[in-house]
């Protein structure tokens, strides 16, 4: 960006009127129009009178704020649709293949650290965001194995209760048919088929089932 840009009319106007000139470029508005508007703003005439001595927005402002703030807005704004594009296409890919989403994303972040290595021959090298960006990966990726492993010990548990349950049900199928043979022994001894003694024997046997 052009030290004109960042210090001419256009820059120093407030946030929000500074992206409305840059959707009203994006969409096609002439300058002409776009300069009407501006300099019949309230909030831009108190920036102009602040600061230029009222001197209104003219075709040389709005070029510079084409070839600077503009120019920076574009390639911001087409970085963002290109990430968004990079996420789609990396979560539609993970799931295809089976793996999660963070894989995707893992897969995108290292194309990331490649194009931010290749900055790191320039004068300004980007290491801050480069260790940013391998630690939000890292981050990522210790939640998913975590993940993992809670869905691993939460099988585990599950498994557990049916093991129980199995043998719950065992143990009741047990107790029921050691009552009925011991109803059935009752009955035997009650016509006098087996002694008291033996059946005191066999309700000690029944009674370890």
């Amino acid at each position: 960006m052009s030290e004109s840009s960042r210090q001419g009319k256009i820059a120093r106007l407030p946030h929000e009127i500074r992206e409305e000139v840059n959707r009203r470029l994006l969409n096609g508005q002439s300058g002409q129009v776009i300069m009407a508007w501006l300099n019949a703003h309230p909030a831009v005439q108190a920036v102009l009178k602040d600061q230029f001595d009222g001197k209104p927005v003219n075709d040389q402002n709005l070029t510079h704020w084409r070839e600077g703030g503009y120019a920076a807005w574009l390639a911001r704004r087409e970085q963002i649709d290109q990430t968004r594009q990079f996420a789609s296409f990396a979560m539609d890919l993970a799931k295809s293949g089976g793996g999660d989403i963070s894989a995707g994303a893992a897969a995108i972040a290292a194309g990331k650290v490649m194009e931010l290595l290749e900055e790191c021959s320039k004068d300004a090298p980007p290491l801050e965001q480069l260790k940013a960006l391998v630690e939000a990966v890292a981050t990522l990726r210790s939640g998913d194995l975590a993940e993992k492993k809670c869905a691993l010990d939460l099988a585990k548990l599950k498994r557990k209760d049916q093991e129980i349950a199995q043998a719950e049900r065992k143990l009741k199928l047990l107790e029921e048919k050691a009552g009925e043979a011991k109803a059935k022994l009752t009955t035997i001894t009650k016509k006098g088929g087996i002694s008291p003694e033996t059946q005191k024997l066999i309700d000690e046997a029944v009674g370890l089932l």
